[in-house]
């Protein structure tokens, strides 16, 4: 799997690591709630924030380019929780999951 590096964290510029070794990297930096892509992706604990993007990797299947998907490390701005999103990413969203991670914005800071 190909990985295009879209974050600031250092330990993965000029990298390739599939999607379980991302995953196991974040958790081992504390993001370790699941969030899911709803309507909008808001923080699991039910305390009304919206998430915001810490950083993102995208990935593209070894054998399908087509096969997509999308790791987002993510942050509650209300309560501090930081998990992980991961979802197909590309024309297999819906609209309303692409619409939902487009108004995702960058954590602030």
């Amino acid at each position: 799997m190909a990985l295009e590096f879209d974050s600031d964290m250092a330990w993965l510029v000029g990298s390739e690591f599939t999607l379980s070794e991302v995953l196991a990297r974040l958790v081992g930096e504390g993001y370790v709630a699941d969030f899911r892509l709803d309507d909008g992706v808001r923080c699991p604990n039910d305390c009304d924030g919206r998430a915001t993007i810490d950083s993102t990797w995208r990935f593209e299947g070894a054998s399908d380019p087509d096969d997509e998907s999308i790791v987002l490390a993510l942050r509650c701005p209300v309560c501090g929780t930081r998990g992980v999103l991961t979802t197909a990413y590309g024309s297999i969203l819906s609209g309303p999951e692409a619409l939902a991670l487009a108004a995702l914005k960058p954590t602030a800071g």
